[in-house]
């Protein structure tokens, strides 16, 4: 599965209708349903956000992004080009990551069609590091196993992976950004995620 495509998918998810849980979600669980209840509201009751990308992003960026970790996401993806990488690097590769991820989840919020999100379980590794296991999919169609890897970070709980029919998500990008910091270096991959977040905003616009 290409990146973009396993990115897209794992985007779509919190735009999913949810199905409703045998037992009392756990709280990271409810974290994931909130999210979604909060974003899918908000599509339907504003016809402004769809054809206005700009305000549609602040809304990500209000509901959603929050609730991801995105240093530890970088950790885990850039591995030693992240220990090598000084501040103001670490900074801008977040950034620039983030800005990504906002604008390709704009998008696919605009194309998405009526998925369903079941939960199944939450595995607590310890009080602070969870998986939250769901299905997603169409509605009469294949459900994907998405786990969501969390952790608790000054009381709220945060996403710093997930695992799409056992594909990592941190994992796929890792292989991916190697290979572009090995030819590039971590400015090219940085330059390189700020060309894809200007494109997908100017698609967005058109």
């Amino acid at each position: 599965m290409k990146i973009t495509r396993y990115v897209i998918l794992f985007l779509g998810l919190l735009l999913a209708t949810t199905s409703a849980a045998s037992t009392p979600l756990s709280a990271p669980a409810q974290v994931i349903l909130d999210v979604s209840d909060e974003i899918r509201l908000a599509l339907e009751h504003s016809a402004h956000l769809k054809t206005h990308p700009e305000a549609l992003n602040s809304v990500v960026n209000r509901v959603f992004m929050p609730r991801i970790d995105f240093h530890r996401f970088a950790k885990l993806m850039l591995g030693k080009a992240w220990r090598e990488a000084d501040s103001e690097q670490q900074v801008r590769f977040v950034a620039a990551f983030k800005g990504m991820l906002t604008a390709m989840y704009s998008g696919a919020l605009l194309r998405q069609k009526d998925w369903v999100l079941t939960f199944k379980s939450t595995k607590f590794k310890n009080p602070r590091q969870v998986v939250v296991r769901t299905t997603v999919g169409p509605a009469r169609g294949f459900q994907a196993n998405v786990y969501y890897r969390m952790h608790k970070q000054q009381d709220q709980w945060q996403i710093y992976d997930v695992m799409v029919e056992g594909v990592s998500l941190v994992t796929t990008y890792r292989y991916v950004y190697a290979k572009v910091v090995k030819k590039q270096g971590l400015e090219g991959l940085i330059s390189n995620l700020t060309e894809s977040d200007t494109k997908q905003r100017t698609t967005q616009n058109i």
